[in-house]
């Protein structure tokens, strides 16, 4: 989509507060269930997921675990490994989500400052012309 000629919209103090209540609202329904603070470096050092090794992770706990419970780790019970595995999946249908409301709210805030930086840009250069 071309960019607009202009943007032609506004939100009221209470939608604001609405958009940004709904956004906190997947923050306090995961924080109401745990708080996490991981370090930068802890970060790092954690094993990832991904795409690409999703679906072994999702055979290993939902077939392997099940029909050859002899590979099971001692540590690692069954029935944390299917929640965890759970999670994983929730959360990414989630973050799609909100990767989609991210982009929306950054297209909009973009599309806005352009149309606010034309507006100075324009003053800018009436005043030039006036002074010269």
């Amino acid at each position: 989509m071309a960019i607009p000629n202009k943007l032609g919209i506004s939100f009221t103090p209470a939608e604001i507060a609405a958009l940004k209540a709904s956004a906190q609202a997947v923050v306090d329904g995961i924080k109401a269930k745990i708080i996490l603070n991981i370090s930068v470096e802890d970060r790092k050092k954690m094993s990832k997921v991904g795409e690409e090794r999703e679906p072994y992770v999702a055979k290993s706990i939902g077939d392997y675990a099940v029909n050859i419970p002899a590979f099971n780790p001692v540590a690692w019970p069954v029935a944390d490994a299917t929640n965890d595995a759970t999670t994983y999946g929730s959360m990414n249908e989630v973050l799609t989500v909100l990767s989609e409301a991210t982009e929306v709210v950054q297209e909009l805030q973009m599309v806005a400052g352009h149309f606010a930086y034309q507006f100075m840009l324009g003053q800018y250069y009436v005043a030039k012309d006036n002074l010269d």
